[in-house]
C-alpha cells in the first residue's frame, strides 16, 4: 500500500478550494505576506496526480511496505509562485515580513484571539508551514510505480487549473 502525506496547501485543481484561498484569494485581495526571504522551495502537485499515485500504489504489488514522495515534479519558491499569480491577477506581489516580525504578530494575535474566545488565525505553526523548504524527490515513485505526473511544470498546471478557461 501508499502511505502519502500531502500538506493542504500543496495540494492544487479539481474542487480544491484550499489552495486557491491561501493562495490566490489572498493575493487578489492584498492579504497575503511573504514570510522571510521567500526563497524556500516547495514541491506541489495536482489532485490528479495524486489520484494517480494512490492508484499505482494500490495495483502495484511492488508498492507493498514502501512510502513514496508525491509531486508534480518541479519545485516552485514562495516568490515565484506569488509573483506568477499575481501577475496573472495584474495585482502587486505580496509583501515581505521578517519572519521575525511575523512570530510576534502571531503570539499578539493568537493572545486576542484566546482572549476573546476564537481560534487565531495567524498561528507560529502557519508561519512554518509557509516558509518551510519542502522539495520533494520522485524518483523512487517514477522507477517503482512508473509513476509520472501529468503536470510536471506547476507554474503551468496552476495556471491550467485556475486560470484558463474549461
Amino acid at each position: 500500500g501508499v502511505q502519502t502525506c500531502a500538506l493542504p496547501i500543496s495540494v492544487y485543481g479539481g474542487d480544491n478550494s484550499h489552495f486557491e484561498n491561501i493562495f490566490i484569494k489572498r493575493i487578489l485581495n492584498k492579504k497575503l505576506l511573504i514570510f522571510g526571504s521567500g526563497k524556500n522551495k516547495n514541491s506541489y502537485v495536482h489532485i490528479d496526480d495524486v489520484v494517480q499515485a494512490i492508484m499505482l500504489s494500490t495495483y502495484k504489488k511492488e508498492s507493498i511496505g514502501e512510502v513514496f514522495n508525491v509531486a508534480g515534479g518541479d519545485a516552485v519558491s514562495m516568490n515565484e509562485l506569488c509573483t506568477y499569480i499575481a501577475d496573472i491577477l495584474g495585482v502587486d506581489k505580496p509583501n515581505h515580513m521578517p519572519i521575525w516580525s511575523a512570530k510576534i504578530l502571531s503570539i499578539i494575535i493568537t493572545l486576542i484571539s484566546f482572549l476573546v474566545g476564537k481560534p487565531s488565525p495567524f498561528s507560529i505553526s502557519l508561519i512554518k508551514l509557509l516558509t518551510m523548504n519542502g522539495a520533494l524527490d520522485i524518483k523512487k515513485i517514477n522507477k517503482i510505480l512508473g509513476f509520472s505526473p501529468s503536470n510536471s511544470n506547476t507554474l503551468r498546471g496552476i495556471k491550467k487549473s485556475y486560470f484558463e478557461k474549461k
